[in-house]
């Protein structure tokens, strides 16, 4: 029933807000009904995006919702082990995924938290981030000598 309420509204032009509510209604819906992974974190994303993220607490559920359906995917925690495992080398299938909870988590850290720290299961992800994982962490960079500083 809550699908086909949410589905009414796709095609209708609402505002920002609404459509994030929607959206996240859509989020659950699809949930509930044990729908592909893929439709059911586009609905967040949508949720998360609708209103550039001024709908707080609707933006910050989506993000937890999301990181909750990505912490249960084998595929993810696959991608991190076999990444551990292989000391970084090795990057899987699943990573992509690691790669877009990294993002939410830090997109809750960062901006969505309101003061309430991220949840612990998803603390791990925010050490996969693009630069640690092409291995230019922000440490290294700066033991590096700038070209300018090689006396010329």
């Amino acid at each position: 029933e809550a699908l086909k309420i949410a589905e009414q509204f796709e095609g209708k032009r609402l505002p920002g807000f609404q459509r994030a509510q929607v959206a996240y209604c859509k989020g659950r819906a699809l949930e509930g009904l044990n729908r592909p992974q893929g439709e059911i974190l586009l609905a967040y994303q949508t949720a998360i995006t609708a209103d550039a993220g001024a709908s707080e607490n609707i933006a910050r559920e989506a993000v937890l919702r999301s990181l909750e359906i990505l912490h249960k995917d084998e595929q993810v925690h696959l991608a991190i082990k076999t990444y551990q495992e292989s000391d970084g080398e090795e990057l899987i299938r699943g990573f992509t995924k690691v790669m877009e909870a990294a993002g939410l988590a830090k997109m809750y850290q960062l901006a969505l938290g309101n003061g309430q720290a991220l949840p612990g299961n998803y603390t791990r992800y925010l050490r996969f981030t693009p630069d640690r994982i092409h291995g230019t962490d922000e440490e290294e960079e700066e033991d590096k000598p700038d070209a300018e500083d090689d006396g010329q």
